[in-house]
């Protein structure tokens, strides 16, 4: 009964958050409703449907599947991007693919004649991404269960809580300071390895999302950079603590893009309410200065 009445509750709340005009009110009805109802409703297997129409089962208190149940959408800025970015025939590499939004709806632009290679580390996060490209049937989508790293070996992966399930990862310094615990033991490979040298050259758009191991995944690949289409976008979330961690600056990152002829852009992305009710979607701008946490940063070719 209590399940039944937490369902109807949270569709009714899906409904006024998707198709009331108005936002007046909202804001205050996620921080005194929906989130109470997130955290402390019981552990229910539920179905989103996003804006571009995928369907994913969904789980609450996690923070990218329960924006998406109630909005459709997560990380308004980046799936702008990826909507202005690819088109069909393309083919996207989804490095860190989680429980598979950006991998869905990159499925979704590419078409029938597009490729997309989503790569996820985590066994328990690799099996909800699974399952949400069952429910969709999408056969334009490769799935891999390993990690990306610098060069071939067992690496830990640790599992961040159910509240935030995208901080899981295979970094033992993020680990510890997030209070991630040991999953279990993955293979990890240099992405060419994964998807090979002619995928990696012909890619639109090569995502990267790691928490913190973003140096090792680049640091397989680097030497590629300079080949790579013309055309090709890398999105990358840069840590600075994640850099450090594996003996990397900020400037040294960057430096290394530089070098192949990329020039970086930043792309605001908030994780507050606000972003969802009120949408300012601004374009990439040219980044300046290094003195950031964490960040999306966009490489594109010098123009």
């Amino acid at each position: 009964m209590k399940q039944a009445l937490v369902k109807g509750g949270a569709a009714l709340l899906r409904s006024y958050y998707r198709h009331m005009p108005l936002a007046f009110g909202k804001r205050r009805v996620w921080h005194s409703v929906v989130r109470r109802l997130v955290a402390h409703g019981p552990d229910l297997d539920m179905e989103a449907r996003t804006r571009f129409g995928a369907r994913m089962h969904v789980r609450f208190p996690d923070t990218i599947q329960s924006f998406v149940y109630f909005f459709g959408v997560w990380e308004p800025a980046i799936t702008a991007w990826l909507a202005r970015t690819l088109a069909p025939g393309d083919i996207a590499i989804d490095v860190g693919a989680n429980i598979g939004y950006d991998t869905l709806l990159a499925s979704h632009l590419v078409g029938p004649e597009g490729l997309v290679h989503a790569i996820e580390a985590s066994p328990h996060v690799h099996a909800l991404l699974t399952r949400n490209l069952a429910l969709n049937r999408a056969a334009n989508v490769t799935s891999y269960h390993c990690a990306v790293c610098a060069e071939d070996g067992e690496v830990p992966i640790y599992l961040h809580d159910a509240s935030n399930l995208g901080g899981t990862t295979i970094v033992p310094e993020v680990a510890a300071r997030r209070g991630a615990v040991l999953e279990a033991m993955v293979m990890g490979r240099p992405l060419t390895t994964i998807v090979g040298e002619a995928a990696l050259r012909a890619a639109r758009v090569i995502k990267i999302d790691v928490e913190g191991a973003e140096w090792p995944v680049v640091r397989g690949f680097a030497p590629l950079l300079p080949d790579l289409s013309p055309r090709t976008e890398l999105l990358i979330e840069v840590s600075a603590e994640g850099l450090r961690d594996h003996g990397q600056s900020i400037g040294g990152f960057l430096g290394v893009f530089r070098a192949a002829g990329f020039r970086p852009f930043a792309i605001g992305n908030r994780y507050t309410v606000d972003t969802y009710l009120a949408p300012r979607l601004a374009m990439p701008e040219p980044l300046t200065g290094e003195d950031f946490d964490q960040l999306d940063i966009l490489f594109r070719r010098e123009t």
